[in-house]
């Protein structure tokens, strides 16, 4: 598995992975803050899937499992209706059922870039971080109740 990231500047990165980034991420040019989608599977054969299934990157979620606390229904609770909102402009054109998550691409992708000089921070839901095994990254923040859901895609943010 050969990897490269490189700072280009203060505002942006150049990342090259090509075993693990689908060939249109193969040049991915960060802008702070960027939004990143998570790596998907199909449900039928465990093939993983060259790209994000929505076509707005947003309202394909890795649900909690059986067990995991439940942060988007905990911030519904707490009066924040609109953290699942990317649903509604996101849920179209594919079928939900066909997909399942891919944790480890995602926790790869993600361990790779926490772990580069460059970035400052990712936004990650709290149920996520624990379930990729990504708590001993300072670096690795929960996005809190105020934003949108982050079991879809991650925030990175570059020094």
């Amino acid at each position: 598995m050969k990897c490269l990231i490189h700072a280009i500047s203060g505002e942006c990165a150049f990342i090259h992975h090509e075993d693990l980034f689908s060939h249109s991420q193969a040049c991915l040019v960060l802008r702070l803050p960027h939004f990143i989608s998570f790596y998907w599977k199909a449900a039928k054969t465990g093939i993983p899937i060259r790209k994000n299934p929505s076509p707005t990157g947003y309202g394909l979620w890795a649900e909690p499992q059986p067990g995991e606390f439940d942060y988007a229904q905990h911030c519904i609770e707490k009066g924040n209706w609109h953290i699942g909102y990317d649903e509604v402009f996101g849920n179209w054109g594919y079928d939900k059922a066909d997909y399942t998550f891919d944790g480890a691409r995602t926790r790869e992708m993600l361990r790779l870039l926490v772990e580069h000089p460059s970035i400052e921070k990712i936004l990650i839901q709290p149920d996520l971080k624990k379930r990729l095994n990504l708590e001993q990254y300072a670096k690795v923040r929960a996005q809190g109740c105020q934003a949108a859901r982050h079991d879809d895609h991650v925030h990175v943010q570059l020094k």
